[in-house]
């Protein structure tokens, strides 16, 4: 139900946030390692798929996990 594009941003994102929760880097860092060009296309295609920033996210990782675990997408 995705297109090629939102699946690859899906898979993205479900990187980077194991890479967050595993304390991998700076956004940045954890931006360029997923594959996106800039830091604001990380946070706004992050933003699309949880409702909040990525250092939200990072705040309170255990709410938003549920939501993480509704996102098909194999890692």
């Amino acid at each position: 139900r995705m297109t090629p594009g939102e699946y690859l941003n899906a898979y993205r994102i479900k990187k980077a946030c194991d890479m967050i929760r595993g304390n991998k880097g700076s956004m940045a860092e954890i931006a360029e390692m997923t594959g996106f060009l800039s830091i604001s296309t990380f946070n706004r295609n992050f933003k699309n798929i949880f409702g909040v920033s990525p250092n939200q996210w990072k705040k309170n990782s255990d709410y938003y996990r549920k939501k993480l675990n509704k996102i098909n997408v194999l890692v």
